[in-house]
């Protein structure tokens, strides 16, 4: 009867509401899958970004201390032709200065070092 028809139009909305859920969650799902799959590429980017800038910086560090050991040496070789040329204690005073910036600058960039290599560890 009139009850049986109220029931069925009941079920039959019922099911459709189903049905709209279920494309709704299958167009989720999807939306879901794309999301995960960017955030993965992102990541993997981040990850070989960072491994390329670790490499540049222990590359300018070495060169860095490349040419700093090359200053160093022809600073030392230009001492040794002043002191053979004149040996004043004015000139020796004033080297031994020099000499203190140079280990300074050392220390300096031995600090360098191991904050850039801590930093690359992290």
């Amino acid at each position: 009867g009139k009850d049986d028809k109220e029931v069925s139009a009941q079920v039959k909305q019922l099911q459709m509401a189903l049905v709209e859920l279920r494309v709704t969650n299958k167009s989720l799902e999807g939306r879901l899958e794309e999301e995960r799959k960017e955030k993965d590429s992102l990541e993997r980017k981040s990850v070989s970004e960072r491994r390329m800038l670790q490499n540049r910086s222990k590359t300018l560090f070495e060169q860095n201390v490349k040419y700093t050991q090359k200053l160093q040496g022809e600073t030392e070789m230009r001492i040794a032709e002043r002191l053979h040329n004149r040996s004043s204690d004015h000139e020796v005073s004033a080297l031994r200065r020099r000499n203190l910036e140079l280990l300074a600058q050392l220390n300096q960039l031995d600090e360098q070092k191991s904050a850039a290599e801590r930093k690359a560890t992290e």
